[in-house]
């Protein structure tokens, strides 16, 4: 059974913060410089892990912006990794990428936004 991971980008603070806890009450719990501190939901947005890493080794998350890919003579190929959840499949999509190792994680939906108008 694999590990579920989780992280969540507090709004109001625009950071990124690993999550530690998630209850049915709707509370998070965020772990920040070592402190537990609990939050109801409000205010930010949960991502989960999908399990893998890119090829420098960082982990992806649901709401990662990833490169790679890169065609002959072309741009790179830029994709945001999402959950689908429809009555056939539920998955994170990579878009039109190859396998996770061969790209690499260039920021988030989040913090990094100016990316996806780059695409």
């Amino acid at each position: 059974m694999r590990e579920l991971r989780f992280r969540c980008f507090w709004i109001r603070r625009k950071k990124m913060y690993p999550v530690e806890i998630i209850s049915n009450g709707g509370a998070c719990a965020l772990l920040t410089t070592g402190k537990t501190h609990r939050w109801v939901v409000r205010g930010i947005e949960i991502m989960q892990s999908t399990g893998l890493k890119d090829k420098n080794g960082k982990e992806i998350y649901e709401g990662d912006i990833l490169r790679g890919g890169e065609p002959i003579g072309g741009e790179p190929r830029i994709s945001v990794i999402e959950w689908i959840n429809t009555p056939y499949a539920a998955c994170f999509n990579f878009g039109f990428l190859p396998a996770a190792h061969f790209c690499e994680v260039i920021g988030n939906i989040y913090e990094n936004p100016e990316l996806m108008e780059a695409k």
